[in-house]
């Protein structure tokens, strides 16, 4: 007979270590939003019934705005931004249905500027719709375990007539275990 004394300790430890110890947005989680994001873009009606010979958008996307109860630094945002943006399906559907998702004027001059970008990058720039980012959440915490629910909102706003083409909140839940002191 095996001796399960011995082998508990060791059970213990691989359990705990597959248990995710931070309730903390991830850029995983960014990767799957951009690709919810993509397809619910793909059912707006604005978005649905526009095609390659449509009049031609240049949707500018700044840095997600945060409201949720967690400092996110300034780079995640952008990550979320870029992660949207770059995403192979939003890609893909910009030239179906003729729009572009630009470089934000933030970024620009900061490329412009440090000289990562040449002069005369995004000279056609003229945005005629933004795609706004907001973070929210709610957390729960108990003695050994933490959930956050963050919701990402996102709008789609013509710029010239400030009309709201699309909106949809998007959900991610993260869950963490463990004692806030160890």
């Amino acid at each position: 007979m095996r001796n399960f004394a011995a082998i508990l300790p060791c059970v213990a430890l691989c359990a705990c270590a597959s248990v995710p110890r931070s309730s903390r947005l991830t850029t995983q989680d960014f990767t799957l939003l951009a690709a919810d994001v993509a397809a619910a873009l793909n059912q707006a009606p604005a978005i649905r019934e526009r095609d390659a010979a449509s009049p031609r958008w240049t949707i500018a996307m700044n840095k997600a705005e945060n409201l949720s109860n967690d400092l996110i630094p300034s780079r995640e945002q952008w990550a979320l931004v870029t992660s949207v943006r770059d995403h192979a399906d939003l890609v893909r559907l910009g030239r179906e249905k003729n729009f572009a998702l630009i470089i934000p004027a933030e970024r620009l001059r900061e490329g412009l500027a440090s000289g990562s970008l040449e002069p005369g990058t995004a000279a056609d720039r003229a945005p005629t719709h933004e795609l706004a980012a907001t973070i929210l959440s709610v957390s729960r915490s108990a003695i050994t375990s933490r959930a956050d629910v963050y919701v990402c909102e996102f709008r789609l706003t013509e710029i010239g007539s400030g009309e709201l083409l699309w909106s949809q909140t998007f959900d991610i839940k993260r869950a963490a275990h463990g004692l806030s002191f160890d």
